[in-house]
């Protein structure tokens, strides 16, 4: 079974499969599921990850963690990004489809984009 859902920001896609292993006598089943939602035409991703040991908060939506964060925005929609280093790192700079030290670093989204927070242990040469 799968199935297609188009949502107000784009598509939610959902794929189950049942698979029958060592042929139709009984054998064991293997289940397989994947969701996805796919961006809307006048939408786009932005992907946030660190690199060394940090956070970052996300604003409009207040979002922060420490894990790659992914969020759907409309396109042009700014976004403001705060590196939140853990105890003993500073923020270095940002890194991927922007490399630059603002802090905080405000962008406008066109495309899909992917920026990374760069740590360093404090009192590290750059």
């Amino acid at each position: 079974m799968s199935r297609i859902v188009r949502l107000a920001g784009g598509i939610h896609l959902t794929i189950f499969a049942a698979i029958l292993l060592g042929g139709f006598g009984g054998g064991p089943l293997l289940f397989y599921s994947l969701a996805k939602t796919l961006p809307g035409a006048n939408e786009t991703l932005l992907r946030i990850s660190t690199l060394g040991s940090g956070a970052v908060k996300c604003s409009p939506n207040g979002a922060i963690g420490p894990e790659p964060i992914l969020h759907q925005y409309p396109r042009n929609t700014v976004i403001c990004l705060n590196p939140v280093p853990a105890p003993g790192w500073t923020f270095l700079r940002w890194d991927g489809d922007l490399s630059c030290t603002e802090n905080p670093l405000s962008l406008r989204i066109r495309r899909p984009t992917q920026i990374t927070a760069l740590f360093i242990r404090s009192g590290q040469p750059q």
